[in-house]
């Protein structure tokens, strides 16, 4: 598999590092080695699928797709992503 740019260039590990593997582990039905690999995206995969789903079926649901894309859910969003980064690497 591929290698992390980020983490090959500064050593530091990136939101995404792992995310291949997890997904791998994931398919293969072995949970806790999805885990492992990347625990927050595979704790917010739901999240990830409710968007797909929501942005294919967006005039359907409009108000749920428009709390979910507001300003403050996706600055929710971004901040667990930077913290997410800071603890992964300390």
């Amino acid at each position: 598999m591929p290698k992390c740019l980020v983490h090959e260039l500064t050593g530091y590990q990136c939101p995404g590092c792992g995310s291949q593997r997890m997904l791998h582990a994931l398919l293969h039905g072995d949970l806790q080695s999805a885990w492992h690999f990347n625990p927050a995206l595979l704790v917010s995969l739901p999240l990830i699928l409710a968007m797909v789903v929501l942005e294919i079926y967006r005039t359907r649901f409009p108000r749920l797709y428009a709390a979910l894309y507001s300003l403050p859910s996706v600055i929710v969003m971004l901040t667990a992503i930077i913290v997410w980064t800071i603890v992964r690497n300390l």
